[in-house]
C-alpha cells in the first residue's frame, strides 16, 4: 500500500510497447513548486520479474505537504518524489506481496491514503497519543480544512474539546462549521489572532495542533494555558521559503518556559507503530457518522504536478487525491 507514488503503466505512443510513466524532479524547488520543476518520462516495462519483485499498477495517488519539505528525506534532481499510493498488484514474485489494505467495509479505496492512511494516523497519534485531550480542553488547529487538520478537529469534538479552527477559504469555513461542527471557525487571513484568542480562549489554549508554522506560532504561544500541549505536525507555510529562512521556534517565546508548554513533535516513524489499530478506530468513527471525510479528486496521473502545486495554494478541501 505504501510505495513510490509516481509510477504508472501505459503504452508508448511511438512503439506501442508497455511502459512505466513517472514524474522526475528536473530542478530544485525555488519557492512555490512549478510545473517546470517536473518532467514526465517513460521507461520500458520489463514484465518478466526477478525473485522478490512485483508489478503493480497505481490506482490512487497522494500528494502531501511533507513531500515538499527539504529537511525530511529531500529528493535529488532526477529522482521522483516519495509518497503513498493505492496500487493493484498485477504480478508478484515476492512472498510479502500483495500488501493488503485495511478492510474498508465499503468505504472508498482512496481513503487508504487519507483518513485511513498517513493523514488519519498522524491526526490520531498527534492528538490522542501525544496531547491526550480531555473534555473541556480548548483546541486550536490550523490548516483545519485539509486532510490532517479536519480529522484533528473532529477527533477533538469526539473527545469533548472546544475547537477553534482556522483555514483560508470560505468554502473550507462553511464545510468546517456546517458539516464538521467545529465550535468556532476563522479565516486566518482576515482576523487578528491575538484578539481572537482573547475573546474565544480567555482561559488559555490547552492544545495547539500546528500544521502551518510561520507567523501563526507567536500569537498562539502568548495565549497558551499553563502546561498546554503544542503538537508540531507540519509547517506548510514555511516549506516554500529560501534555505536561509529561520523557521518559527516555539521555544524562543518566553511563554514557552513560564507556562511550561509541552512540545510534542510528530515524527513519521512514530505513527507506523500501531498503524492499523488507529485506522480501525478512525474507520469505526466514519461508519458511525462521527467523522466526515471529504476529498478533492484530480483526474489523471498527468495532472499530478498541478495537484501538488494546488495543495500549497490551498485549493484542496479535505484530502487531495489523484485518480490515476
Amino acid at each position: 500500500m505504501k510505495k513510490h507514488c509516481t509510477d504508472l503503466l501505459g503504452m508508448s505512443a511511438s512503439t506501442g510497447s508497455k511502459v512505466a510513466k513517472k514524474f522526475i524532479l528536473v530542478q530544485e524547488f525555488d519557492g512555490l513548486p512549478k510545473l517546470s520543476d517536473f518532467k514526465l518520462v517513460e521507461e520500458p516495462l520489463v514484465e518478466s520479474l526477478c525473485q522478490g519483485e512485483i508489478l503493480a499498477k497505481a490506482e490512487w495517488l497522494s500528494v502531501d505537504p511533507y513531500m515538499r519539505c527539504k529537511f525530511v528525506d529531500p529528493v535529488a534532481v532526477g529522482q521522483v518524489l516519495k509518497g503513498a499510493q493505492v496500487a493493484r498488484v498485477l504480478k508478484s514474485r515476492c512472498s510479502e506481496f500483495p500488501e493488503v489494505m485495511p478492510k474498508l467495509q465499503g468505504l472508498p479505496d482512496s481513503y487508504a491514503i487519507g483518513s485511513l492512511g498517513m493523514p488519519g494516523n498522524a491526526a490520531y497519534y498527534g492528538l490522542i497519543d501525544l496531547c491526550q485531550p480531555k473534555k473541556g480542553d480548548v483546541l486550536v488547529v490550523n490548516g483545519a480544512g485539509g486532510a490532517v487538520g479536519s480529522l484533528v478537529g473532529q477527533i477533538g469534538k469526539i473527545k469533548g474539546c472546544t475547537v477553534l479552527a482556522f483555514a483560508g477559504t470560505e468554502e473550507k469555513l462553511q464545510w468546517m462549521k456546517n458539516d464538521l461542527g467545529f465550535d468556532h471557525v476563522f479565516n486566518y487571513k482576515d482576523v487578528n489572532l491575538n484578539e481572537t484568542f482573547k475573546k474565544f480562549a480567555p482561559e488559555g489554549i490547552d492544545i495547539f495542533f500546528d500544521n502551518v508554522g510561520g507567523d501563526f506560532v507567536g500569537p498562539v504561544m502568548k495565549h497558551m494555558a499553563k502546561s498546554g500541549r503544542y503538537c508540531k505536525s507540519g509547517s506548510i507555510s514555511e516549506y516554500n521559503y529560501s534555505n536561509d529562512y529561520q523557521c518559527a521556534d516555539p521555544k524562543a517565546f518566553p511563554e514557552f518556559k513560564t507556562r511550561k508548554v509541552q512540545l510534542k513533535k510528530l515524527f513519521m516513524e512514530s505513527i507506523t507503530i500501531d498503524w492499523f489499530d488507529r485506522i480501525n478506530k478512525i474507520q469505526a468513527w466514519i461508519l458511525e457518522g462521527k467523522i466526515k471525510v471529504r476529498e478533492t479528486v484530480v483526474e489523471s496521473f498527468e495532472n499530478m504536478p498541478q495537484a501538488f502545486i494546488d495543495l500549497f495554494e490551498g485549493k484542496n478541501v479535505g484530502k487531495m487525491v489523484i485518480k490515476a
